[in-house]
C-alpha cells in the first residue's frame, strides 16, 4: 500500500478525544542504539516503556500506521534542535484490549497533540497520540511489572514488530520537511 505523506500542519480539535475500542491497535517507537550500546543489555528492553507523568505515549492505528508513526519521528527535533535520527528506531504494535487487559493498567486515553497551525519546526501535531495510563499510587515495582509485561508481549508475538522501508520513508521524510519548512516565518525556523 503506497501512503501519501503525513502533513504536520493539520488542524484539528485537541480536546476533542474519541473513544477507542478495544480492537484498535497502537503503535509505540522503541530507540534501539541506546540499548544495543549498553553491554549486556537486549533490545528491546523494559527500559523501552517509560511512562511520563501522563503516561506512555503511543499512536492510535485510527490515524496513523507504523509508516506515519517513524515520518512523524523523522520530523521531529531532540532537545539540541537537531533532526531525530528515526533509522535508530523500530515501531512495535499493541492491541488496546491486550494492553488494558495488563495487572495495574486502567485505561488508554486519546490525546492529540496540537501545536498551532503551522507548528514549530521540529515540533510536529500528532492527531494519533494516545496514552496508556496505569493506575495510581503505584511503587516502582508495580511500574517495572508493566514494563516487563510490555516486553513479553513484545517477545512472545514476532508479529508485534512493525518492518518498514526505510529508504523510502527517507525520501518521504526529506519531502515533507522541504515542503513545509520552505514556508514557515523565519522566527519558527
Amino acid at each position: 500500500m503506497d501512503e501519501k505523506p503525513c502533513c504536520t500542519q493539520l488542524t484539528f480539535d485537541p480536546e476533542r478525544k474519541e473513544y477507542i475500542p478495544n480492537e484498535s491497535i497502537l503503535y509505540r517507537f522503541i530507540s534501539y542504539t541506546k540499548i544495543i550500546e549498553e553491554e549486556g543489555r537486549r533490545f528491546p528492553n523494559e527500559a523501552s516503556f517509560d511512562f511520563g507523568s501522563d503516561g506512555l505515549s503511543m499512536n492510535w492505528d485510527k490515524y496513523s500506521s507504523a509508516i506515519k508513526t517513524l515520518r512523524w519521528l523523522g520530523m521531529t527535533f531532540d532537545k539540541k534542535r537537531k533532526p531525530i535520527n528515526y533509522r535508530n528506531y523500530r515501531v512495535f504494535r499493541f492491541s488496546v484490549k491486550e494492553l488494558i487487559e495488563l495487572n495495574n493498567i486502567s485505561y488508554v486515553q486519546h490525546n492529540p497533540l496540537f501545536h498551532g497551525n503551522p507548528p514549530a519546526r521540529g515540533i510536529i501535531n500528532n492527531k494519533s497520540h494516545t496514552l496508556v495510563i496505569h493506575a495510581n499510587d503505584l511503587l516502582e515495582q508495580d511500574i517495572n511489572e508493566i514494563r516487563l509485561n510490555l516486553l513479553g508481549i513484545i517477545r512472545n508475538d514476532q508479529s508485534s514488530w512493525c518492518p518498514v522501508d526505510e529508504d523510502k520513508i527517507a525520501k518521504n521524510i526529506e519531502a515533507l520537511r522541504k515542503r513545509i519548512y520552505k514556508n514557515l516565518p523565519e522566527e519558527q525556523k
